[in-house]
């Protein structure tokens, strides 16, 4: 047991807490990522995390939390030494484009409002799964030709998810005026010059494209220049003209399409630190847990509770505190959109 001993919770201070691959992940280090959750965790109510950092007494830490940021750093270690064996290094602009994806996930303001230390670890981190990402990624097909592959398969399979009609038209409060701007376009006259001296509601002089489930189905049968006779629609009255009939271009609905695609390398990313996890090296301090090769992740002392502190053990900070996390240590403090310290997940079954 690390704490709650007879004279109180045992101190630790600079002994290794894991090693990866030879290196050492010192202690100091994890009890300051551990400072810095909390602070956020304190910064930020609403997320009530706190209770589940804090240990019993002052500056300690639960087990539990303790395993999750070792765990976090264990597997920043990993991507770390994998980023050495392909020769690549982080810079100045992977940061900035890291810290830009962050705040755009989790807002600009709560990246902002993270301790320094935290919040250089999860920058760190994101621009290293980023660069490995582009690299991997460099191989797959781009974005740009698997959405060209799915729009072509969209219009041979399901062409009217591509189809649209192209409308004029106008909005009567009167049935009669309706009628009359009606016999006016359908006689060739625009649709400003058929409703003067009417009272007219609403007109829609350029065309207006949608899907053919967005109009009046009396529109399907009309031909090109066809006009509808007034439709009720609301105490009103609607006259339309088909203009066209179009097939909307892949221009046109590319951007919807990549939404939906994952970023090049996304997937050989996941596979990579699949593979980085099966075969990780990797000892833990049993003090502080074990690391679990089938799952990826560290798990914390045999026998702690499933509940969250003060019942669970605690780790303690030393005396006058950990020094801060040091600069540009690689951060797998959270995935984006949870930048306060959530674990990175690795893929199951190593």
């Amino acid at each position: 047991m690390l704490a709650l001993a007879a004279t109180g919770c045992e101190r630790v201070g600079g002994s290794a807490a894991a090693t990866v691959a030879g290196h050492d992940i010192s202690t100091d280090r994890v009890l300051s990522l551990m400072k810095d959750r909390k602070v956020a965790a304190d910064r930020d109510a609403k997320t009530g995390t706190a209770a589940n950092l804090a240990g019993p007494g002052k500056d300690t830490f639960t087990k539990r939390a303790f395993a999750e940021t070792l765990n976090q750093v264990v597997l920043a270690e990993l991507l770390q030494r994998e980023l050495e064996r392909r020769h690549l290094q982080v810079t100045s602009a992977d940061r900035k484009s890291a810290r830009f994806s962050l705040e755009q996930s989790a807002g600009a303001s709560t990246v902002r409002k993270l301790p320094k230390g935290l919040r250089s670890f999860v920058i760190e981190f994101s621009a290293g799964q980023m660069k490995l990402q582009k690299q991997l990624g460099k191989k797959v097909t781009s974005k740009e030709a698997q959405a060209r592959a799915q729009y072509d398969k969209i219009k041979s399979a399901t062409p009217e998810q591509l189809s649209q009609l192209c409308v004029t038209g106008a909005v009567f409060a009167a049935k009669a005026d309706a009628t009359t701007a009606r016999n006016r376009i359908a006689a060739g006259a625009a649709v400003t010059k058929a409703v003067k001296g009417l009272k007219v509601q609403q007109v829609a002089a350029q065309e207006q494209c949608a899907a053919a489930a967005k109009f009046p189905p009396e529109l399907k049968s009309l031909k090109v220049g066809g006009v509808t006779a007034p439709i009720a629609s609301q105490g009103t009255f609607v006259v339309l003209r088909l203009e066209k009939r179009k097939t909307l271009a892949f221009a046109e609905v590319r951007a919807q399409i990549e939404k939906n695609i994952p970023e090049p390398g996304a997937a050989e990313l996941q596979a990579a630190i699949g593979k980085l996890v099966a075969k990780a090296k990797v000892h833990v301090d049993p003090r502080y847990g074990r690391w679990n090769r089938q799952a990826g992740r560290v798990d914390p002392p045999a026998g702690t509770p499933t509940t969250s502190a003060p019942a669970d053990p605690a780790v303690t900070a030393p005396a006058g505190g950990s020094p801060g996390a040091q600069s540009g240590d690689p951060t797998a403090g959270a995935q984006p959109g949870d930048p306060t310290g959530a674990p990175p997940t690795a893929p199951s079954g190593g």
